[in-house]
């Protein structure tokens, strides 16, 4: 998936595709090499960023880590934007570990892959308070969209196992 779309951005469309299926796994194919758009993609859920001027072993290398999962970014990709990338995951560890109690219980119930609803009737509150929490979690992760939300919080909380 491209950034730079006739009609449109390939950022925004990711958010699409994850909506429709949540388990696609997209590669950006971009001639952008920015943090901005580099964070963007990978918040949005793709799982890597190759440059259109990188050899095709790039591609492949992004290809064979995305099928198993991993996240891969191009070894072109400046060694600055990359530890800001970091930087900036660190700083939402640090959020995360500055949750109220009740945020941090309903930020793992959302990486668990809870619906509001669901959230709702485990803990035995109002509907409008889960929303306020997710708003509030939104907040303060820096997220502009419950997916990013969802995303950010999966590396943080480990998938409970059935």
């Amino acid at each position: 998936l491209d950034i730079t779309l006739k009609g449109g951005d390939g950022i925004s469309l990711i958010f699409k595709i994850k909506e429709i299926a949540a388990d696609c796994r997209i590669i950006m194919y971009s001639m952008h090499s920015s943090k901005e758009y580099i964070g963007r993609s990978i918040s949005a859920g793709a799982l890597a960023y190759v440059l259109k001027n990188d050899r095709m072993e790039e591609m492949t290398a992004a290809v064979e880590s995305v099928t198993q999962g991993k996240i891969y970014l191009s070894s072109s990709i400046p060694q600055t934007i990359l530890s800001e990338l970091l930087s900036d995951r660190k700083n939402t560890k640090n959020a995360i570990d500055n949750l109220t109690p009740r945020e941090y219980e309903i930020a793992s119930m959302i990486s668990q892959g809870n619906t509001p609803n669901q959230i709702t009737e485990i803990l035995f509150i109002s509907p409008k308070t889960v929303r306020v929490h997710r708003t509030n979690l939104m907040h303060k992760l820096s997220c502009s969209h419950v997916h990013e939300l969802l995303l950010q919080l999966r590396d943080y909380f480990p998938k409970e196992s059935n």
